[in-house]
């Protein structure tokens, strides 16, 4: 899968499962959702923006459905377990989303080149070759699943336009993982209160006492597993992914050194920097950095978008999700590669 499919797919699954209920109750952005009998009988929702309207058909929301459950089932090691509201709320919100994101191509002017056409069209092909031994839905057709792909297709392209300006320049130092070992003496009784006055000084110089023995040449380890009072004493961060005080001081030694007495609000600690600068986890946390810039970005002006629009779901057709049979195994979003 192409490394932009991925974080578009990652995107819209992570938005589904957060907001999935709200979908729900109260469609996209919190606009209101209309219930009515009114639409023809195979389209599940219609959303509106102006003279512009795309409609989500039956069919394509069950397979949708089918492959947030196989997703599900992949990441559980398991098909047995099916969370059936869940997993329709996630295909929901994620169908609706690519439906947003091709209405905001229409407003911006946003349409795919007859290469990316083609794209979409050997995506087709092979969903339909993959499932051709599935039960699988009436009307899921390569007319269906080249538009589905289509679509899928075009929203990538709506979100590489509205991030194209964002900023890919981020520093080593801001970028930088730091690994550390710790040891960690709780300012928390059993009770979860805090300690006495005098309990929390002794807690404190049992820390001091142990940077003494260190620098004394004690091996840090065997005074951790001694001491700290953590389950676990290696820690990898990067920055804003702790308290302010470790940060500081984690960020301020070289390999090999042990900080002074570092306090937080629950624990006075030590740290061991192993690595002060990781390579390969500030690459990957350097790319995880833009990416949720880009998402931020995105979210804004999708949100502000959305906020325009009419929805309207089919109530008669609403329990058909759940009652008619799925796709089978066949993932929809394992074929969503550009190629």
């Amino acid at each position: 899968m192409s490394g932009f499919t991925d974080r578009l797919r990652r995107m819209l699954l992570l938005a589904a499962a957060a907001a999935a209920c709200a979908f729900l109750l109260a469609g996209c952005a919190g606009r209101d959702v209309v219930f009515t009998s009114g639409l023809p009988e195979d389209e599940v929702f219609l959303i509106r923006n102006g003279d512009s309207t795309i409609i989500a058909s039956l069919p394509e929301t069950l397979i949708y459905v089918e492959s947030i459950r196989s997703e599900i089932s992949e990441a559980l090691w398991s098909d047995e377990l099916y969370y059936e509201d869940e997993t329709r709320a996630m295909a929901l919100s994620r169908l609706s989303r690519v439906k947003v994101m091709n209405l905001m191509a229409l407003e911006y002017g946003i349409s795919l080149e007859p290469e990316e056409e083609s794209a979409a069209d050997s995506m087709a092909t092979a969903w339909l070759y993959a499932s051709r031994e599935q039960s699988g839905v009436d009307g899921a057709d390569f007319e269906l699943l080249s538009r589905m792909y289509r679509e899928y297709l075009l929203a990538e392209k709506v979100y590489r336009s509205v991030t194209a300006g964002v900023s890919a320049e981020i520093s080593d130092d801001e970028a930088r993982k730091v690994h550390l070992e710790v040891l960690a003496v709780s300012r928390i009784d059993g009770e979860g209160g805090r300690l006495s006055e005098a309990e929390d000084a002794r807690a404190k110089a049992r820390v001091q006492a142990a940077r003494r023995r260190v620098m004394d040449g004690e091996s840090f380890g065997s005074l951790v597993a001694e001491m700290s009072e953590r389950p676990v004493s290696s820690l990898v961060i990067g920055r804003g992914e702790a308290e302010p005080a470790i940060e500081a001081a984690a960020f301020s030694l070289s390999s090999g050194e042990v900080s002074e007495v570092v306090t937080t609000s629950n624990e006075y600690l030590l740290l061991k920097c192993i690595i002060n600068y990781d390579r390969l986890e500030t690459e990957l946390n350097r790319e995880q950095i833009i990416r949720k810039r880009r998402d931020e970005v995105f979210s804004g002006q999708f949100d502000s978008f959305a906020e325009k629009l009419d929805i309207h779901r089919n109530a008669e057709v609403w329990g058909k999700i759940t009652q008619e049979g799925g796709a089978g195994s066949v993932n929809f979003f394992d074929f969503c590669e550009n190629e």
